[in-house]
């Protein structure tokens, strides 16, 4: 027998001048000490966290027994999360190993519900949002906005730009379950808005919510996805995520056009409505429920945390967050989107208008600079991720194609339909 690999205890009964296996670090060990005997509880696979088996570890001097006790020193303990501890009554708990790698434990159901989400919202999300452009000249026509309707973009771009920096620290703060069924309600309030709008004001309105809700329901599945798959899970799963959203875009202008023509263009803007209500956010709240991820405090039972503590946590983690950074880079995206939908579509480069949201971007960015080196102890984005290289090109490589797509899917079919 090779003594250095583990073996199950369950199956294979160790002879008289056996030695009790290398026990692997992969599983979960509670010892608990009797004289010179060690009584140990281990479990080989997470998924038989119910079937647990025990030996008994003789000094070297004696040999080894079988015991088949079915006595109270087969109970397991939870283990602690801050390495070996005494416990009381003598029990000693080694944490268990994460063995998936994934930094939030979920039943496998809840694996797969979640993902279904996960992908069936971009899928959803790309698909509407492409296709909205296309319904641009309609509404334009029927609400009679003529050349006002670049103010449909201004009320879009602002809010989805500032708040997707925030969306990492509010679900912290809130539960990223929480604030994923949150945008997914603010999309839908802002999508019944435009879908019935009945003049350009209130469209105007329904699209700045839907903007404010964009950062969620596009940013969000990825945060998600980082947080239920394993590193090396997470190349696999994001190839996935991002073939949906190609297809979403893709499909999304065919989808419109077809809507236009034989519905009407207020079909663009509510037809994503009973997915999202009755497919995506059913997902989300039962994938998620329970698995305390970012601090969603959902947990029942006796070990859930009292109201007074959830309170305390929550005052904590809101005192926590660099609201100073929040409003530099707030209205430093703001500015910047003002520049390219607002200054120089209506008042040319040349305005003064154009010169100030630029000059107050650039402002505001080395502000958000200085303050996040030297001010906040808790930046938004930490400083340590830009002395990586690989970070960096993948940060310029992501952003510039981010950049393309939004000029491509937002602005190249205003200038056809409007200026052209």
């Amino acid at each position: 027998m090779n003594l250095q690999e583990p073996m199950n205890l369950a199956s294979a009964a160790p002879t008289s001048d056996a030695r009790p296996p290398r026990l692997s670090s992969s599983s979960l060990f509670i010892h608990k000490f009797h004289g010179n005997s060690t009584v140990s509880v281990l479990d080989m696979d997470l998924r038989k966290l119910n079937q647990v088996h025990t030996t008994k570890i003789p000094p070297d001097d004696e040999h080894y027994e079988d015991d088949n006790d079915n006595d109270n020193d087969t109970a397991a303990t939870a283990a602690s999360d801050n390495g070996d501890k005494k416990m009381e009554d003598g029990i000693v708990a080694t944490p268990m190993p994460n063995l998936s790698g994934r930094r939030v434990q979920m039943k496998d159901i809840q694996w797969f519900i979640t993902m279904f989400g996960i992908l069936a919202a971009n899928l959803l999300f790309s698909l509407a949002s492409s296709a909205v452009p296309i319904s641009n000249q309609s509404v334009s026509k029927d609400l009679s906005a003529g050349a006002q309707f670049v103010w449909v973009t201004v009320a879009f771009l602002p809010p989805a730009g500032a708040l997707q920096p925030l969306l990492p620290t509010l679900a912290n703060v809130l539960g990223t379950r929480n604030l994923s069924m949150f945008s997914g309600v603010l999309w839908i309030a802002g999508s019944l808005l435009s879908a019935t709008a009945t003049s350009f004001p209130m469209f105007c309105v329904g699209r700045g919510l839907t903007g404010a809700a964009f950062g969620g329901c596009i940013l969000l599945p990825y945060l998600i996805l980082i947080k239920i798959t394993s590193v090396e899970e997470r190349a696999q799963y994001t190839a996935y995520l991002t073939t949906f959203t190609n297809i979403g875009n893709f499909l999304g202008p065919i989808v419109g056009g077809v809507m236009i023509e034989k519905i009407g263009w207020r079909a663009i803007y509510s037809w994503y409505i009973p997915p999202i209500l009755f497919m995506i956010m059913p997902a989300f709240f039962l994938g998620l429920r329970n698995t305390l991820i970012d601090g969603d405090t959902t947990t029942t039972g006796p070990s859930a945390p009292s109201t007074s503590q959830r309170f305390k946590a929550f005052v904590y983690k809101f005192s926590e967050i660099d609201w100073l950074g929040t409003v530099c880079v707030t209205a430093m995206v703001i500015c910047v989107q003002m520049v390219f939908s607002y200054g120089a579509p209506i008042y040319g480069w040349g305005s003064w208008v154009t010169v100030a949201f630029l000059g107050g971007s650039i402002s505001l960015f080395l502000l958000l600079v200085l303050v996040e080196l030297n001010v906040s102890k808790k930046p938004i984005i930490p400083k340590q991720v830009f002395s990586y290289r690989n970070y960096n090109m993948v940060f310029i490589y992501l952003h510039g194609m981010r950049g393309s797509l939004a000029g491509s899917f937002f602005f190249l079919p205003i200038f056809m339909q409007i200026i052209r």
